[in-house]
């Protein structure tokens, strides 16, 4: 059994709060590991530094035996999960890394072997090269209990190909679904919803390119999680929603006294849910949405055709009406 109970959707302050002192106790390593990255990269990029506490802690709260890491990119996050899943008490967690970016094998694993204290923790990883558009994950949710699934990846075709495809297999199995590249709009400065770029990026974020509501998205996924939640009746929350809510004065003083402004902030830049629906059936209607929105664009006829009333009929433009595109003004 979890920190969080059976199975009950983890709440990301309660998670940092609960461990702050396992975290602060291994900052170091945190530290050691986020150096040797910035490093081989050049620079810190593409994962601001408060998610190493942030992810750490909502992996030790939820318990998972299996994580899925959608996108590796240079390793940033096959990092942090690496120390998470070393410090788990009781549970054998194993971590798959699927991305079509060599980066890890090339460049950054091998610095970690030459320079990183602890690179032993690194043998829970299986780091695979593959599309995960079509890649099988039957023989690797095959008797895992708990699964952290965190989606890094970006584009129409693979977001539809994690909904019905993961998705799918993992709605009997308790799971937590982590989406990077996201941002509460109801918790950002005022410049940034004016579409001040130089706002969101003194954030450590960079600006959105579509909005939904309070609902702030970089890339295109935004739009399918957005029609599946609604479809299904779930429940899509931000990281800041329960930072800058639940996190009394008092505790987001100790955070930050802890782990300094660099690995503590109320900003996280992610939203989180799980599709957990033993026995029940899911929606997966995103490839009919997209087939809708593509035969706007080519005057292709479908059974429910767009009328001259129904509003604008490009793609592009029937996307800027269905979404509110953050735009420099």
């Amino acid at each position: 059994m979890s920190a969080c109970g059976p199975f009950e959707l983890p709440d990301p302050s309660r998670a940092i709060w609960a461990q702050r002192q396992k975290l602060s106790d291994n900052l170091d390593r945190i530290k050691e590991a986020d150096e040797i990255l910035k490093e081989v990269m050049g620079g810190p990029k593409d994962f601001p530094r408060q998610q190493w506490t942030q992810f750490v802690s909502l992996i030790l709260e939820f318990q998972p035996d299996l994580i899925i890491e959608l996108g590796r990119g240079w390793g940033n996050s096959t990092c942090a999960f690496s120390l998470a899943a070393e410090w788990l008490q009781d549970v054998n967690c194993k971590i798959l890394s699927l991305c079509l970016s060599d980066a890890w094998q090339t460049k950054t694993y091998p610095r970690l072997l030459e320079s990183f204290s602890r690179h032993d923790i690194f043998r829970r990883v299986e780091a695979m090269i593959a599309d995960i558009r079509t890649f099988d994950f039957t023989k690797h949710l095959a008797g895992r209990r708990r699964v952290f699934v965190f989606w890094d990846v970006h584009g129409w075709d693979v977001a539809e190909a994690i909904l019905t495809n993961l998705l799918s297999r993992l709605k009997d199995v308790a799971h937590l679904v982590v989406i990077h590249d996201m941002a509460d709009a109801s918790h950002m400065a005022p410049d940034c919803l004016v579409g001040d770029e130089a706002a969101w990026l003194a954030l450590g974020s960079a600006m959105p390119k579509f909005r939904f509501g309070s609902m702030c998205s970089q890339y295109e996924e935004g739009i399918l999680l957005e029609d599946f939640a609604t479809r299904n009746q779930i429940n899509l929350r931000s990281a800041e929603s329960s930072y800058f809510v639940n996190l009394t004065p008092a505790q987001v003083q100790i955070l930050t006294s802890l782990f300094g402004p660099t690995y503590f902030s109320q900003y996280g830049f992610w939203y989180f849910f799980s599709a957990y629906r033993p026995q029940a059936q899911l929606q997966f209607r995103v490839s009919r949405l997209l087939d809708g929105l593509e035969a706007a664009d080519t005057g292709a006829s479908q059974p429910e055709p767009v009328s001259s009333k129904s509003g604008p009929k490009t793609l592009r433009a029937r996307l800027r009406a269905f979404v509110k595109p953050m735009e420099r003004r």
